[in-house]
């Protein structure tokens, strides 16, 4: 089903690409799950650790699905001026001398 949506979206001139993308995964993410349960059913063993990360990678997919997006941090932060680094120079040294005489 996944496919013909995929097939029939790549016809199409108006698509953005999101869509077929989004197919793919789902497609994807059925066919690992065809394999686990033709594994799980014995209807056609497999090895273990095929249907093991199989099982990981379905896994992975349903929780970054349900991962709440990442903020967005800010481009530029200044540190507060308590916490910036004081580089000793001889002349920086001159200077605070002076100001404070």
């Amino acid at each position: 089903v996944q496919m013909k949506k995929f097939f029939a979206l790549a016809a199409s001139k108006d698509s953005t690409g999101k869509l077929e993308m989004a197919c793919l995964k789902t497609a994807f993410k059925h066919m690992l799950l065809v394999l686990q349960t033709a594994h799980l059913s014995l209807l056609c063993p497999s090895h273990d650790a095929l249907v093991g990360v199989a099982g990981m990678i379905t896994s992975f997919m349903d929780v970054k699905a349900q991962w709440p997006a990442a903020k967005p941090v800010a481009a530029a932060v200044a540190a507060p001026p308590a916490l910036e680094k004081k580089v000793a120079t001889p002349a920086a040294d001159e200077k605070d001398n002076a100001k404070s005489s």
